[in-house]
């Protein structure tokens, strides 16, 4: 390498030395949008933990994380990256935030509201939603046939991905909604439509071969069912 040649390689690593890391352009823009470490955490699906290692420099960003929270704080890759132009060059700001939701066990449904504070997100994977739900939602994943129906009508199969909304107002409110309840003595929540008939409530199956089960103790509504999603393969 010539003289000249080892000079600007020294002057150029010295200037990159001064210049902001991929951390603290993190941290920039995250303030610049008035973003706590728990809204990136939330968003990106990872922990609050994991985002204030990013903001040290003491983890790199893998190539899908860079995406996902490129789209968070809605700036350009190369410049979260590299900090190469402008945060906000060569890219769409998008008008409505698409929401990540966990996916949870139906064991875990039951509680959710009252434990979901002290859940590490990082423990969860995540579906992304864009209807404006609480910070308290959740999804599961269907199981069994009960919610399948044939006739061409609302049916909910084996596989589907429910989004639930635990903020659903009155019992009244969600009469005929599709809700995700538990009845006492159940390990595990279970998907039907509830039917309020005077003084009888029921959990009623949209599959006709399966039976309604009348609510006679106690029941906790996990929440109501916003959004169906169905992946064809």
């Amino acid at each position: 390498m010539s003289i000249k040649c080892k000079i600007t390689y020294v002057l150029y690593v010295n200037l990159r030395l001064f210049m902001e890391t991929v951390g603290e352009r993190i941290k920039q823009r995250r303030r610049q949008l008035k973003m706590t470490q728990k809204d990136i955490a939330e968003r990106v699906g990872i922990s609050a933990s994991a985002v204030t290692q990013w903001e040290s420099d003491n983890t790199g960003l893998s190539a899908e994380s860079l995406l996902k929270l490129s789209s968070v704080l809605s700036c350009n890759p190369k410049w979260l990256m590299f900090g190469v132009g402008l945060p906000e060059d060569d890219i769409e700001i998008k008008t409505s935030i698409y929401k990540p939701i966990p996916i949870i066990s139906w064991v875990q449904a039951g509680e959710w509201t009252e434990t979901y504070c002290e859940s590490d997100p990082g423990n969860y994977k995540y579906i992304d939603t864009n209807l404006k739900l609480s910070d308290k939602a959740f999804a599961l994943i269907v199981k069994g046939q009960s919610m399948t129906t044939y006739n061409g009508e609302l049916s909910i199969p084996e596989g589907a991905v429910v989004i639930v909304e635990p903020d659903y107002g009155y019992l009244d409110d969600i009469n005929g909604k599709i809700v995700i309840a538990q009845q006492k003595g159940s390990d595990e929540a279970t998907i039907k439509k509830l039917i309020i008939d005077g003084p009888n409530k029921y959990l009623a199956p949209l599959n006709p071969q399966f039976n309604p089960i009348q609510i006679n103790g106690d029941c906790v509504i996990a929440g109501k069912v916003k959004q169906v999603i169905i992946n064809l393969d």
